[in-house]
């Protein structure tokens, strides 16, 4: 959880903003008025934790690789798409890409 964590980005808090004001604003035009406070207020809550959850699943997505993630491939040093390509150029079999530690000054120059 604290990988997750580290790795907020400024849109991962305007998702929850976004998710907050949206539920915010739709009960408060649909309650009625002696309501309209305290629901709105209830759905502003429950739309935060909303955008908490959609928020951490974007965060978990991006460190899994599932969605771009150039900013934490620079961070954490893992190797780019391109650096992989690079890596096994000569170690794909029949499709199938067999590991290869790369070479010392290959380390060095990342």
């Amino acid at each position: 959880y604290g990988m997750v964590m580290s790795n907020i980005r400024f849109s991962d808090v305007l998702t929850v903003a976004a998710f907050s004001s949206v539920a915010f604003v739709t009960m408060w035009f649909g309650a009625r008025k002696s309501l309209r406070k305290t629901l709105s207020r209830d759905m502003a809550f429950t739309g935060a934790l909303a955008g908490v959850l959609y928020a951490d699943l974007s965060i978990s997505q991006r460190l899994m690789g599932l969605l771009p993630n150039e900013q934490e491939v620079k961070r954490y040093g893992f190797y780019t798409a391109e650096e992989l390509e690079e890596f096994a150029k000569d170690d794909i079999v029949n499709g199938v890409l067999i590991g290869r530690v790369p070479k010392e000054k290959e380390w060095k120059s990342l």
